[in-house]
């Protein structure tokens, strides 16, 4: 079996959602420290945010990421939009992207206009989960796969994947980052 996937974690003072955080200025640290630990890569990154998440720590949400290769511990939980993606055999939605000369979106969407692809990733959490939920989201964890060990579900997809090897979740897992 694989050995676990690495932990990493970034501090970031000015990253708050009581107001509007500088999606620049945050993402642009993020963005060089993914650029650091996972130089060379292409990969999908899914944000976790702890409030989803109210029975378990932040040691005990990672732990089991680590050991399953995935936040989806409980079948009986149901995501957003759970009606409309679990029919489809999506596992995860992710942002895919790469890591060459810097961390870049690949598909042609906001995450590639971005001047900051994490910068992007944090206007998500906190503009579009206003939108979907009701109030903004911090992005606590976010998870590293590899690109190649995933599937786009519905073929073409651009951010809903399902595992290559449902049986082997851990091999696709790249990192895991706590944002604090």
């Amino acid at each position: 079996m694989k050995p676990y996937a690495p932990v990493y974690a970034i501090r970031l003072p000015g990253y708050r959602i009581d107001s509007r955080p500088d999606y620049s200025a945050v993402g642009a640290r993020l963005d060089s420290f993914i650029e650091q630990h996972l130089p060379h890569r292409r990969m999908a990154l899914r944000g976790i945010y702890l409030q989803d998440h109210p029975d378990l720590s932040r040691t005990e949400l990672v732990t089991t990421i680590l050991e399953l290769g995935t936040d989806r511990y409980d079948p009986e939980r149901k995501s957003i939009h759970q009606d409309y993606f679990g029919p489809l055999g999506v596992d995860l939605h992710a942002v895919p992207c790469e890591v060459t000369d810097r961390l870049r979106g690949l598909k042609d969407d906001d995450y590639v206009k971005a001047t900051s692809f994490s910068g992007e990733f944090i206007r998500d959490f906190f503009e579009s989960a206003r939108a979907e939920r009701g109030y903004s989201l911090r992005l606590d964890i976010l998870i590293a796969y590899d690109l190649n060990l995933l599937v786009a579900v519905p073929a073409g997809a651009t951010m809903s994947y399902a595992f290559k090897y449902p049986d082997r979740k851990r091999d696709a897992l790249l990192a895991v980052i706590n944002v604090f």
